[in-house]
């Protein structure tokens, strides 16, 4: 395998942003012919983390090394993969300039039928809303241990308030954990009323639109541990909410929580169920 780190000027971004990128050898055990494009599978980093997270806490280029598959990293900080209502358009940056910036460096098939994109946690969230807002573009996405509801991590004692301006005037009324995690969400998503109302960043919204769209939606997969209690119950409700819109999809529970020990193990069945 070969591994890569790609710096570029980002026009979405107006700054540097970094790639990585892990790419079978020609005439190696993966088959690949160095000539063929090649099926590329972006993976989502969650929050706190950033695009050197897959690389160095699980062993997905040692997990990919049979497989005639690039795999593509990079970095969203805490934008949450929404196009942010005070802030970068993360949405776009991920699905559109990283996938135009791979494909023109990097020999990767644009075929939608080879192109995937997976994710944990907070990119779990980013993976299956990518993928259920552009089926054009990818035919799988999985999240693992992914959080499904975005509303979950704002603190009650900011909910019932409704707009940024309000939320700064009152900052004194709240400690610092919980003005931090409050304010990631408004410059996110706008007040919680606008969240919730979103069908560009409400997954369960999401769904719903993409089920009635008639397009062909890519195969998906939910993985969660059964002792993760920040975001199983969230899983739950989204796989239920899938069967109701009669959206198909794998879901899986195994034991674990929501650790690297896990998504290490669990990554593998990833890799396993796409068709490479």
């Amino acid at each position: 395998m070969a591994f890569l780190e790609l710096e570029f000027f980002s026009q979405m971004l107006h700054t540097n942003a970094q790639l990585q990128v892990i790419l079978p050898q020609p005439g190696s055990q993966s088959g690949w012919d160095g000539k063929t494009p090649l099926p590329v599978l972006y993976l989502l980093h969650g929050r706190g983390g950033d695009h050197s997270d897959w690389q160095r806490m699980t062993s997905v280029e040692r997990y990919g090394e049979k497989k005639p598959l690039a795999m593509v990293m990079m970095s969203n900080l805490l934008g949450e993969y929404t196009n942010q209502r005070y802030g970068y358009p993360y949405f776009d940056y991920v699905s559109q300039e990283v996938w135009e910036i791979s494909h023109s460096y990097f020999p990767l098939s644009e075929k939608r039928e080879e192109n995937f994109i997976a994710g944990l946690s907070m990119g779990g969230y980013g993976a299956l809303k990518i993928g259920l807002r552009m089926p054009e573009r990818f035919s799988y996405a999985a999240g693992l241990s992914a959080a499904c509801d975005r509303y979950k991590p704002l603190p009650e004692e900011a909910r019932s308030i409704q707009s940024i301006e309000e939320f700064r005037a009152k900052r004194q009324m709240f400690d610092r954990d919980v003005y931090e995690k409050a304010m990631h969400f408004y410059l996110n998503y706008g007040s919680p009323q606008e969240f919730l109302n979103s069908r560009e960043d409400n997954l369960f919204l999401i769904a719903e639109d993409a089920a009635k769209s008639g397009k062909v939606l890519p195969k998906l997969m939910m993985i969660c541990g059964t002792e993760d209690e920040w975001v199983l119950p969230s899983n739950r409700h989204f796989h239920e909410h899938l069967l109701s819109l009669g959206i198909p999809h794998t879901y899986y529970e195994s034991p674990g929580a929501h650790t690297w020990d896990y998504w290490d193990t669990e990554i593998q069945r990833v890799l396993e169920w796409l068709p490479v």
